[in-house]
């Protein structure tokens, strides 16, 4: 049986960096300006928020976490000085992204901001969210329902109650994304000859026919197509000659 081969990414990283590890905090100068700085990592992803807060020395100014310099922040001007704020409605550019992950990575990430205002930035943790699992195509089938899952049980959270790997293993993204148990088989008869990879959520099928024209399909659905003379005949003598054909023929890493 031969498996999809995927790039194997970190449990955590992939499910958006979700809880903090470490937090610093720096104060200088007397005029009443203070620099407030946060890390934090999940599984190996680190995020990093940071804002300055110039106020009065009143005690009408307050420090706010912003995002920072690769995410979206929108400036106010007022009396007690200038705050930027981490804007937790902006999504960024996201031309081209599955509308079903970047939806569920928003739904998770706005949960997170919820949950600890001062430590998350909205933009960020989307952009994390989404990364890993874009081309959304590529994935194996079933992946990327089970993201989504996963992400939608985060955001239907209680603040209390986060648990992002509890969501990962419930939704079971493991097996459909890094581990997906696949059946393998062949056929061969009345005129036409084809070979099978039926996996969780996609079925793969290199279909012949006697005069050797080859279709692939996905689904069900026609991707792709050539032509290889005789290969039905080649197929009775050697059970790996449409497998041979694939990748040439539909793209596919059999």
């Amino acid at each position: 049986m031969r498996l999809y081969l995927f790039a194997c990414l970190s449990l955590s990283s992939a499910l958006i960096g979700c809880s903090g590890d470490d937090q610093s905090s720096d104060t200088a100068g007397t005029s009443g300006t203070s620099t407030t700085s946060s890390s934090t990592s999940t599984g190996g992803v680190t995020t990093d928020a940071s804002a300055t807060d110039a106020s009065t020395t009143d005690g009408t100014g307050s420090a706010s976490a912003s995002a920072s310099a690769s995410a979206g922040t929108s400036t106010t001007t007022s009396a007690s000085g200038t705050n930027s704020t981490a804007d937790a409605t902006s999504t960024g550019d996201t031309t081209g992204v599955e509308p079903d992950l970047q939806a569920s990575c928003e739904a998770a990430c706005t949960k997170y901001v919820e949950c600890d205002p001062v430590n998350r930035d909205f933009d960020f943790c989307v952009e994390e969210c989404v990364a890993p699992w874009e081309p959304a195509d590529e994935l194996p089938g079933g992946c990327l329902a089970a993201v989504v899952d996963a992400n939608q049980c985060v955001a239907a959270s209680a603040c209390g109650e986060l648990d992002p790997d509890g969501c990962w293993t419930d939704a079971g993204v493991e097996d459909a994304c890094f581990n997906p148990v696949c059946d393998e088989y062949g056929y061969a008869g009345e005129g036409e000859c084809g070979e099978v990879l039926d996996c969780p959520g996609a079925v793969q099928e290199l279909n012949c026919t006697d005069q050797g024209s080859c279709t692939c399909l996905e689904n069900g659905v026609e991707t792709g197509a050539c032509t290889k003379e005789n290969i039905c005949q080649l197929y009775e003598d050697d059970v790996e000659a449409l497998i041979k054909i694939a990748p040439r023929c539909c793209g596919w890493d059999w």
